[in-house]
């Protein structure tokens, strides 16, 4: 994209890229933000209470993601469907626009999630070099 590190055009294109996901991307960040909390939390203190708050979150993260991407498609194929039959290339064009702009939430939803899953790693590696250590003593 030609996009230089340090630059305005950045801002403008998250921005971008947040709104072309839609309303849909406001639960997936909140999530998401929230699940790299608690994984950072458990990272740090390898609380199993944490973990289940994890998951619980995860689920509820993943189902949000779908439900984005699935309501953004909808929209997509509802207004290629109101075209004119007589422009197919000028519907095609608008539904890989489209479909390009429904996988938003998908990509920051995922890419927040796999960041978390890396913590989640690390913390339970850490617990389970602490029990081995108790355990040999």
């Amino acid at each position: 994209m030609g996009v230089k590190p340090g630059n305005d055009q950045e801002t403008i294109a998250m921005v971008q890229f947040f709104r072309e996901g839609g309303i849909g991307m406001f639960p997936v960040l909140i999530l998401a933000l929230i699940g790299l909390w608690v994984a950072v939390r458990f990272a740090l203190d390898s609380e199993p209470i944490r973990l289940r708050l994890f998951m619980a979150v995860t689920a509820a993260l993943l189902v949000n993601v779908a439900l984005a991407v699935v309501a953004n498609v909808a929209m997509v194929l509802r207004y290629v469907a109101a075209f004119d039959t007589h422009e197919p290339d000028r519907a095609f064009r608008h539904i890989l626009v489209g479909l390009k702009e429904s996988c938003r939430p998908a990509i920051l939803g995922l890419g927040l999630l796999s960041l978390a899953v890396i913590l989640v790693v690390i913390g339970v590696y850490r617990e389970s070099r602490r029990e081995l250590r108790a355990a040999n003593g």
